[in-house]
């Protein structure tokens, strides 16, 4: 209350309150005037001078005032301010321009000392000027120009940006929010932004007023924009100002509240569909245990935070935690089943992959591949798949570096990240060379102990689907010698039939590998039984590729058809619940007892199946006589069931090659009504039609209104190989029916012409467009139906002196010239001696004699 000079400035006799100070002079110590001053009790009433002794005591050391106690308050809240605060501009800063009368008063002395060096000091004249504006009136231009030009304490002015960039920017906004429907949210407005103008300078925006997308819009783009509020405080809501910007409005609310009521139907307890609350925590880190989530609403609702947090700048997502939450979000979406939910889903996966993108040199080899495996199946990331190319070959030039030294798994790459990304890039179609070719080389440095049975399977399978030119055979050589020294117990059904399907189409058949492939089925046969077997594809392409690749192992497909018989047999005997993995007895259904591992597999069998597969089960049993009448009753059932009539010409032409032979009455109008229900779009293929016609010749089935719908079909086709020719023409002559194979034979005579003059009429080099054996076959068919006419007669002599000649033709041409000999001679014996003189045919077989 009774104040202190706090700084002790000039001389005189001091303070002489109490024990204060002498009486001599002497200057009171600072720190022990304050100390005392405050720490005295307010009620201490002893020492407090009469108001007589403080007129009298005008030291010049300092300077006393007998004040009541609200001044006193006041007082010691503004000494304390002074003393505490570093920012010397802050006193000349209030109302009234420059220093107040009351802190003049205040801080004045009754003698000639003068103010302290600090209050003296001349405000900074931006902020001086704004303050002199603000209190005392003036132009409102002046004012509203003084309070833009506010700076900091240090007296800096953020400069105004110029008319042109913001002009550009306000340009460029719009076209975002009119490109989302007039109405976006301000989290995907930045990332529209970056994505539809990311050559934009935004670096030219700094020291201007303009520090984010809010800013720009609020104070430059009121005239067209209106920015409205969420409920989550950190998102805006920014919306046109047109009929555009109303209608976008309304259809973001609608959807809004579309997700409320779903949230609030017996639907949404179902789907766990929630508000996304925001978690409480650092956003640094992403929430813990993802893999525990199991609804996908409530995973998008744990990691929301994370983006909103990167998207305002106040913290920052790495690549490796983006490319964990997009193998989550993929985990888990198909259970985004409504347009809001994929709508939410989209956002996620592009923002997400945006930061990835933006990491991508920080990203592993097996980051890299699960990034990979996240966005293999979505569109439009086209160029981060080949911005994730580059950094892929740029890590395997790193591993090529090593030299002769055999890699570790852990340095660069291992087999399992290879195969993911191998995989990626075959399911996208791309046609990515230099990629395949690096990663065959990473896969050939790979030590073979690295290697797992589904890594060499799932490689193995990408290269052949992704068909890269010319084959790299050493690539394939490896594998098989790596597969080759895989135990059995490491196989399973699923990776024998994957790796036995590559290597056929991709023609690098092993016999002893395939042989041995057969061997480890059979061992987990034995081992596990038909559980083993739940999957009727892996069955089927198991099946499918020791057919193909010519293997003839009894044991093996006794096995398959073993494993598929008794799967069958236990799915028909019982009734499962659809619901739960529950066995309920027909003739008790309060005797509910729970599956065993076959009757669990059984029903998996049972679930998976279809008619395509069915009837591949059924084509390829049947081809190596293991298709019993019991199983192939059985197959036939269910393929019915599950109906053929789809499109798949493919599935017919196997269920009429296993069920055609033998078929009861039902069976026969089941397999003509797929064929005839097929759409003409299916059938305008030669090679469909061809593979068709020859599963009713090889099943010896003559159904006249399946052959007629065909022949209707193939008569409508110009385009022909060879071998599609002698096929449809060796079937025509196996069904022996020419009544409806008439207008056929007619129209392949036709396309045989064509070919030879498409040969022949080569200038530069010309040809033969069949074989000698082709040739024959067409000839003697042709002939013995009795309609070989004179023009392909003329086109058989021009074309029999490019045929390339050697021992296996022999009897292909004897045949061909004994054709076209009574040929000649029925249609015009004396032209034909001409021709036949003139041509070369007898001495090639003379020669050959």
């Amino acid at each position: 209350e009774n104040m202190v000079n706090p700084w002790g400035a000039g001389t005189g006799e001091g303070n002489r309150r109490g024990g204060d100070a002498g009486g001599d002079g002497r200057e009171p110590k600072k720190d022990h005037a304050m100390m005392e001053m405050c720490a005295r009790p307010r009620s201490h009433e002893k020492n407090r001078a009469s108001p007589s002794s403080f007129s009298s005591r005008r030291g010049g050391c300092g300077w006393y005032e007998r004040a009541g106690p609200g001044k006193c308050r006041s007082s010691m809240l503004l000494i304390m301010i002074v003393m505490l605060s570093t920012c010397h501009g802050f006193i000349p800063t209030l109302p009234g321009g420059g220093i107040s009368s009351r802190v003049r008063g205040l801080c004045a002395t009754r003698t000639e000392g003068p103010l302290p060096s600090f209050l003296s000091r001349p405000p900074p004249p931006a902020r001086l000027h704004a303050v002199q504006m603000c209190s005392s009136g003036g132009n409102e231009e002046e004012k509203e120009q003084a309070e833009k030009d506010w700076g900091s304490s240090s007296g800096s002015v953020l400069q105004e940006p110029s008319a042109e960039l913001v002009e550009l920017a306000l340009n460029n906004a719009e076209a975002v929010v009119r490109a989302a429907g007039g109405c976006i949210d301000s989290l995907s407005f930045g990332r529209e932004w970056k994505n539809m103008f990311p050559d934009f300078p935004r670096s030219k925006f700094d020291g201007t007023k303009i520090s984010s997308f809010n800013k720009l819009l609020s104070v430059y783009g009121n005239e067209r924009f209106v920015i409205e509020e969420t409920k989550k405080r950190e998102i805006k809501l920014y919306v046109l100002k047109d009929a555009k910007g109303r209608e976008g409005r309304e259809a973001y609310m609608r959807a809004e509240e579309q997700l409320a009521e779903l949230a609030a139907s017996p639907l949404g307890a179902f789907f766990e569909i929630r508000g996304g609350r925001m978690r409480a925590g650092t956003s640094k880190s992403l929430p813990p245990n993802l893999a525990s989530y199991t609804k996908l609403d409530l995973l998008l609702d744990a990691i929301e935070p994370n983006l909103v947090a990167f998207a305002g700048g106040v913290s920052s997502v790495s690549g490796r935690d983006a490319v964990t939450c997009l193998n989550h979000i993929k985990r888990l979406q198909y259970q985004a089943k409504y347009p809001v939910q994929q709508t939410r889903v989209s956002s996620f996966v592009r923002a997400f992959a945006d930061i990835a993108k933006q990491s991508m040199k920080s990203l592993s080899s097996k980051n890299t591949a699960l990034l990979l495996n996240a966005l293999s199946d979505r569109d439009g990331y086209e160029p981060l798949l080949e911005l994730a190319s580059l950094h892929l070959q740029d890590l395997a030039k790193m591993a090529d570096g090593k030299g002769s030294q055999e890699l570790e798994a852990e340095d660069f790459f291992n087999p399992q990240a290879v195969a993911v990304i191998v995989n990626a890039y075959a399911k996208s179609e791309r046609r990515d060379e230099a990629l395949f070719r690096a990663m065959s080389r990473v896969v050939q440095h790979l030590r073979p102990e690295t290697f797992d049975a589904q890594a060499v399977a799932n490689i193995a399978n990408a290269f052949a689907k992704a068909d890269v030119r010319p084959r790299d055979e050493k690539l394939f050589e490896v594998l098989r010698q790596i597969a080759r020294e895989i135990e059995w117990e490491a196989w399973n059904p699923t990776a024998l039939a994957v790796l036995s399907s590559a290597l056929v189409k991709v023609g690098s058949m092993d016999d002893k590998l395939m042989l041995y492939l057969c061997k480890c089925a059979v061992s987990i046969f034995k081992a596990e039984g038909s559980s083993a077997f739940s999957s009727p594809a892996a069955v089927a392409a198991l099946l499918s590729s020791m057919v193909e690749a010519n293997v003839e192992d009894e044991t093996f497909f006794t096995a398959m058809a073993t494993s598929v018989e008794e799967n069958l047999k236990l799915a028909h005997k019982k009734k499962f619940d659809a619901k739960k993995n529950l066995l309920v007895p027909k003739n008790n259904k309060k005797n509910v007892k729970k599956l065993s591992n076959a009757e669990k597999s059984a029903k998996r069998f049972l679930d998976s199946c279809n008619g395509a597969l069915v009837a591949s089960i059924a084509r390829n049993l049947r081809m190596r006589g293991k298709l019993s009448d019991e199983l192939s009753s059985r197959l036939s059932t269910l393929c019915q069931e599950l109906s053929l009539a789809n499109g798949h010409a493919e599935s017919v032409a196997d269920a009429i090659t296993a069920f055609a032979p033998g078929a009861d009455k039902a069976t026969t109008i089941y397999l003509s009504d797929c064929i005839l229900l097929l759409p003409l779009q299916v059938l305008k293929s030669s090679a469909t039609v061809s593979d068709l016609l020859a599963a009713m010749a090889n099943a010896g089935w003559g159904d006249g209104a399946a052959a007629a719908k065909l022949v209707t079909a193939a008569v409508a086709i110009e385009s022909y190989t060879g071998n599609e020719v002698v096929s449809m023409l060796e079937s025509t002559r196996k069904l022996n029916m020419p009544r409806h194979f008439a207008p056929l034979l007619s129209h392949l005579q036709k396309v045989v012409v064509m070919l030879l003059k498409q040969g022949t009429g080569c200038s530069t080099r010309p040809y033969a467009a069949m074989s000698a054996q082709q040739l024959s076959i067409v000839a003697s068919i042709l002939h013995n139906a009795g309609i070989l006419n004179s023009s392909l007669l003329d086109e058989y002599m021009l074309v029999l002196p490019l045929l390339k000649l050697s021992p296996t033709d022999e009897k292909a041409l004897r045949e061909v010239a004994e054709v076209l000999e009574v040929e000649g001679r029925r249609q015009d014996a004396e032209t034909w001696r001409r021709k036949a003189s003139e041509n070369t045919l007898l001495a090639k077989i003379s020669q050959l004699g």
